[in-house]
């Protein structure tokens, strides 16, 4: 047998046909290349234009491992598409899957179409001067593998027979594709089996028939032999036009025609029966010759029966059902229909059938042969309802003098497509038979069909299956961030020169996903890095060279807020969480003092105490980060002045019964506004006593006998303010003698709301 070949070490090319939206949709070529360490590559042809895809990746047990969605529009245009779609042979939790094997699925929708049209064709036309294909000549069967989850879902299974004149008599079954490929699955060198039939069961396997033996093959999906029955009822040999097999590789139920009778052999049987007479010859009229093929429905309960009419005046092509009495097993025919051919010369003894998988459609193909003079050929394809015979007004036709003849055997696949073998006109064989792919009238439903499989080996290294990246990316760091298909550990080596890495981080924890942290370096700068994996037992790996650039840190917005005559508040925000730093003195340029606090903020404030009053200060502010040594940003030099401290010093207070004097000392100029009344909580009456150091506060009106609640606030031109403490004074009762107090200091006044207040003399 002839195996798919490996080219250049690379997986062998899986080549399947998908049928792909019922008709709707026809991909073909699929082909998954690639090894664990480069990833897979998925190249296809599409031959229509498909609206909708997507590839699944199943393991050999048939669980979905991964869905790619197909975003992409020129992925779905009509053509080639080489290596389009990337596996990196993870699983949808992003790890890599097991050693063993897989399947690539490609599911597509695609536009109705509304005719039956030719999708693709002729292809195969097998050359025998070709030393691949020199065994294909004549085609005379054809199944179709509709098994669900087979690699080889929808392909045309196609027997063949080499019936020329070489020396060498070889047989045997192709797999085919729907676009101008095809592969010997089995072969029987020197072994000349006329009318080799193949047929397909529910389980993908392939049974093999043929006149010139009484053996029956069973194949596996891959052409290996899977079992043979010999010489089937000792000399009943069985001679097959067509055939179809049902039921267990182990033991199938064979239905075939011998161009005369319709015969049923149950392969299960030991020893093997003689095959029992279905349907006899008798059956059919005189003018009409034997089955020409047939076909049966999956219940075995119907089976229509073709045949053409061999007259140059009134060409016609028979169809007959026939239905099994479910009690009696008896079969019997129930229907007869002619089906309607264009004006043609001679309807030729070959008419074909298949029936669509949901039985609602038998699609016939017939040939217009005249074997005289030029070779005149048409062929036409239409579907016909089953039950009534009624042309669905489904048809394609292959012109005349297209080279081909007699077509040989029909399939129809799960998603609806139409394969029909025709058989080469040229008796030398150097035409070949050829294989059209037919679309029936769809609405557009979708399909989804397999690749051959494909291993996924062990694993001999660490790979990095992506990265390395570098973020967050900050003034003073940078996150290195890479995957592996092993768990490993992670390594950073890094310098400020590329190709001289200085600098190294190990994290020996195992995994995946790889996250490693650079901090504490100097901003603005550009940076060189590689990351490792190793996993001890395996090749360690090493990234190329990756490079990157610190951020720039800045600062703006700088401000001083509350000054004091002893304190200031210093404001400002940079484009990153950073420290606080501010450097300040007496002297410009010479910033001997300083404030820190090592918190990350971008909105800073630093708060400066223990100042002198009225004193000009210089400053900077200054951002970074924590560690000492590295590049900060520092903001302009700038400068405030503390605020003047307003002390109150000695006063004196006079009162009478109706007048009340209030002197008070200053140690600054200010000026001065005393609010007085009987309500401490509303001193609604105000004296002003002007700029200056000395400030007098004369009362007047006052009633005898009361007690009159003050307060005076100090105001310095610099804005600095003070605010005495709450007083009272009371006057005299009925016209007594002044009472004087004189205070040195304001030490006893009771205690009130003091702004910038020092007590003591002037």
């Amino acid at each position: 047998m002839k195996r798919f070949t490996r080219v250049a070490g690379v997986l062998l090319a899986l080549l399947i046909a998908l049928g792909v939206a019922k008709a709707a949709v026809m991909t073909t070529n699929v082909r998954v290349t690639g090894s664990v360490a480069a990833g897979f590559n998925i190249s296809y042809i599409l031959a229509q234009d498909a609206t909708t895809m997507s590839v699944k990746i199943y393991n050999s047990s048939n669980v979905l491992q991964k869905t790619i969605s197909v975003a992409d529009q020129w992925l779905m245009t009509a053509g080639p598409h080489e290596n389009a779609i990337y596996w990196d042979g993870t699983n949808s939790g992003g790890s890599m899957v097991p050693v063993g094997e897989y399947y690539a699925q490609i599911d597509t929708t695609g536009a109705a179409v509304s005719a039956l049209t030719l999708i693709s064709g002729p292809v195969m036309q097998v050359d025998p001067a070709t030393p691949a294909l020199k065994d294909g000549r004549y085609y005379y069967g054809l199944g179709v593998n509709n098994n669900p989850t087979s690699p080889y879902r929808n392909m045309a299974v196609t027997a063949s027979t080499w019936n020329g004149s070489s020396a060498a008599q070889h047989s045997g079954v192709w797999l085919t594709n729907a676009d101008s490929t095809c592969y010997a699955l089995w072969q029987t060198p020197n072994l000349y089996l006329d009318w080799l039939c193949s047929s397909v069961l529910a389980d993908g396997k392939i049974v093999v028939t043929g006149q010139g033996t009484g053996d029956v093959w069973v194949l596996n999906q891959d052409g290996t032999v899977y079992k043979k029955f010999g010489e089937v009822a000792g000399d009943a040999v069985i001679v097959t036009r067509a055939s179809r097999a049902f039921g267990s590789a182990d033991g199938p139920l064979l239905y075939y025609t011998d161009g005369s009778n319709v015969y049923s052999v149950d392969l299960s049987v030991s020893p093997i029966p003689a095959p029992t007479v279905l349907i006899p010859v008798s059956e059919f009229p005189g003018t009409v010759p034997g089955p020409r093929d047939f076909v049966i429905n999956a219940a075995q309960d119907t089976i229509w029966i073709s045949a053409g009419h061999s007259s140059a005046t009134t060409p016609k092509a028979y169809v007959w059902r026939y239905t099994k009495d479910a009690g009696t097993g008896v079969w019997s025919r129930d229907l007869g229909f002619t089906v309607t051919l264009p004006t043609w010369t001679y309807a030729y003894q070959v008419t074909r059938v298949a029936l669509s998988p949901d039985e609602q459609t038998l699609w016939v193909a017939i040939n217009d042969h005249l074997n005289a003079g030029p070779v005149l050929e048409n062929k036409i394809v239409k579907g016909v309802n089953p039950t009534t015979g009624v042309d669905k007004g489904a048809a394609w036709t292959i012109d005349a003098n297209a080279g081909f003849t007699n077509p040989q055997s029909m399939g129809v696949s799960n998603n609806g497509n139409i394969y029909v073998v025709t058989y080469s006109s040229n008796g030398t064989g150097t035409t070949g038979d050829s294989l059209f792919v037919l679309a029936p009238p769809d609405s557009g439903s979708s399909d989804s069909v397999r690749s051959f499989p494909f291993m996924v080996t062990a694993e001999t290294s660490v790979r990095i299956t992506s990265g390395p990246t570098i973020d967050p990316i900050t003034f003073h760091s940078g996150m290195v961030k890479w995957t592996t298909n092993l768990a490993s550990n992670s390594v950073v080596d890094f310098g400020a020169s590329s190709g001289y890495y200085d600098q190294s981080i190990t994290d020996n924890a195992l995994t995946t996903n790889h996250a490693v942290l650079l901090e504490n370096l100097d901003q603005n700068t550009q940076w060189y890095l590689t990351a490792s994996s190793n996993l001890e037992g395996y090749n360690p790996v090493t990234s190329a060279e990756k490079t990157f650039k610190t951020t720039t840190l800045t600062i703006s917005g700088v401000n001083v807020t509350n000054i004091t005559p002893t304190s200031a508040t210093v404001n400002w925000t940079t484009s990153e969480p950073s420290t606080t730093i501010v450097r300040y003195g007496l002297s410009s340029g010479m910033l001997d003092r300083t404030y820190t606090n090592n918190t990350l903020v971008t909105t800073h404030a630093a708060v400066l105490q223990g100042l002198s009053p009225q004193t000009q200060y210089y400053f900077a502010p200054e951002s970074g980060w924590t560690t000492a040594g590295l590049t900060r940003t520092v903001g302009a030099e700038s400068s405030f002045t503390t605020k003047a401290e307003i002390i109150m010093g000695a006063n004196t207070l006079a009162v009478t019964g109706t007048t009340a004097d209030l002197t008070i000392q200053t140690n600054v100029p200010t000026s001065a506004v005393l609010s007085w009344g009987t309500d401490p909580a509303s001193l609604t009456n105000t004296i002003n006593a002007g700029m200056g150091t000395a400030h007098a506060f004369p009362f007047t009106g006052l009633s005898q006998g009361t007690t009159y609640y003050y307060s005076v606030v100090f105001t310095a031109a610099d804005g600095a303010t003070l605010t005495t403490p709450g007083s009272a004074l009371t006057t005299a009762v009925g016209g007594g003698a002044t009472t004087t107090v004189t205070h040195s200091t304001a030490a006893d006044m009771k205690p009130a709301v003091r702004t910038n207040l020092k007590l003591g003399s002037p």
